[in-house]
């Protein structure tokens, strides 16, 4: 992905008393912008830049001073010609929760023959142009990894003879290009995860093996699960759906989910759907529509036959996919369709959905990710935090009070506080009140931010609740001593 030119106030307090926020010495930290030639950074209203750095980015000390004061920074890339690239512009007091501006970027999967460059293809988000910052071939060293994820239909109409799946499985895998990896799930009354990630053939042959059988076919809910497994795997995401597409799940039951929900997953993921039509397919054309949107294609027509030559052409897919590296224009909006055209005329396999924003990723991966993979996003959520992030990170935290996730919630939570809107400081206090109700640790960070809050004149209502959420964990200590 094009790294974004971000600004960001490294750690400033220094020993926070009880009382107070001291700065003192920080630094700008400044990412690459392609395509540019220096980067100038300016402190405050002066007009000189107090550092200039190469367009591969670096970081430039300054100082932040030691009261409560709105410090400004400024980065300008230029290129060669001194013409300007980007502008971005940060106002920091000093707090050590980041306030992050970020240049959006797109990693849009293109499916074509070769030669492709970024010269060949127009685009366009909803009404507003965009721009091909690049492409990335399928053998490129920056193409990104493979996550190829097998979903199978295990119900009472699915009970067959799997070694045709069995084999072809394992041939999928010598196929495939060398950055992917392949998982097994099965589903039928509920979803299951069978073999994680592999490029093992004797895993897939004792997952296909140990898939079992079941009942019902909760089809869309199933669906959603994988998709929601898959959206926390890095690079392109591939699902696979095996299955008859007879839905039979009870409405009621657990297990249930209205086919919205399941076709929001998939937007969610970003992934591309495949589709082996196994017999009769009942819920046939809102699935298939759905593979199309995604970019994928719709296969079978009965048992396993032409399921090899289905999976070879998702091989093949992949072998000519290329990504694009697309930034939208100043006014596109999350949500609007993608329109990327060759400009020759060549045809090309793209998917006409945006794919979900870089925060509904993160968001994605907190939920459903491993115990890393969900450390990772919470800090990455922090850097660029917004109401919807800190939501998903209260909630994180309410499941699990690693120190990570605490510090990350703490900087989120601290940012919006002390830089945010009217509304962003009444969700940082709602937040915050609802970590405390369910027992969960405020940073010193966080605390720190809260007992600075009152001093900007908040309303008084806003002033009260942060005073009563710094008084918060003397009054839990006192408790545990009696």
């Amino acid at each position: 992905m094009l790294a974004p030119l971000s600004l960001l106030a490294a750690a400033l307090i220094q020993a926070p008393s009880a009382d107070d926020l001291l700065y003192g010495e920080s630094e700008a930290v400044v990412q690459p912008v392609a395509g540019s030639d220096r980067i100038d950074v300016f402190l405050d209203p002066y007009p000189v830049p107090f550092c200039r750095l190469p367009g591969t980015g670096g970081r430039c000390p300054f100082d932040a001073g030691t009261t409560l004061e709105s410090r400004r920074l400024r980065a300008v890339a230029l290129d060669a010609r001194g013409h300007t690239l980007r502008e971005e512009t940060v106002a920091s007091r000093g707090l050590p929760a980041p306030v992050r501006v970020e240049a959006r970027s797109l990693l849009v999967p293109v499916v074509a023959e070769s030669p492709l460059s970024a010269e060949d293809l127009d685009c366009r988000l909803g009404k507003e142009p965009c721009r091909v910052v690049s492409v990335w071939g399928p053998d490129s060293p920056q193409a990104p990894e493979i996550s190829v994820a097998v979903l199978v239909d295990v119900s009472v109409s699915m009970h067959a003879d799997r070694s045709v799946l069995r084999e072809d499985l394992v041939r999928l895998l010598d196929w495939l290009p060398g950055k992917a990896t392949v998982s097994l799930s099965r589903f039928a009354d509920d979803y299951a995860e069978v073999v994680p990630p592999t490029h093992d053939p004797a895993a897939l042959r004792a997952g296909v093996d140990a898939l079992g059988e079941g009942l019902a076919t909760c089809l869309w809910s199933s669906l959603g699960q994988g998709l929601d497994a898959i959206a926390a795997r890095p690079g392109l995401r591939v699902l696979v759906l095996i299955t008859d597409g007879v839905e039979s799940c009870r409405e009621r039951s657990s297990s249930a989910l209205p086919p919205d929900a399941a076709i929001g997953a998939v937007r969610r993921a970003a992934a591309r759907l495949y589709v082996f039509r196994s017999g009769h397919f009942s819920q046939g054309r809102s699935i298939e529509s759905l593979a199309l949107e995604s970019g994928g294609r719709v296969f079978g027509r009965g048992g396993f036959v032409g399921l090899e030559e289905a999976l070879a052409a998702l091989a093949e897919d992949l072998r000519h996919t290329y990504v694009a590296d697309i930034a939208p224009g100043p006014e596109a909006r999350d949500g609007e369709r993608l329109h990327l055209t060759h400009r020759g005329g060549k045809r090309m396999q793209v998917p006409i959905y945006m794919p979900a924003s870089a925060e509904q990723q993160e968001l994605t991966v907190l939920a459903n990710g491993d115990a890393q993979a969900r450390e990772e996003a919470a800090a990455r959520l922090a850097d660029a935090p917004s109401r919807t992030a800190l939501h998903g990170l209260v909630e994180a935290m309410e499941e699990d009070e690693g120190a990570s996730l605490v510090e990350s919630f703490g900087r989120a939570a601290a940012s919006l506080l002390l830089h945010g809107e009217a509304r962003d400081q009444e969700a940082a206090l709602d937040a915050c009140e609802r970590a405390v109700r369910h027992k969960r640790t405020l940073s010193a960070t966080l605390l720190a931010a809260l007992r600075v809050y009152p001093r900007m004149a908040p309303p008084e209502g806003r002033a009260r609740r942060a005073g009563v959420l710094t008084r918060a964990p003397e009054e839990s200590s006192k408790k545990r001593q009696r």
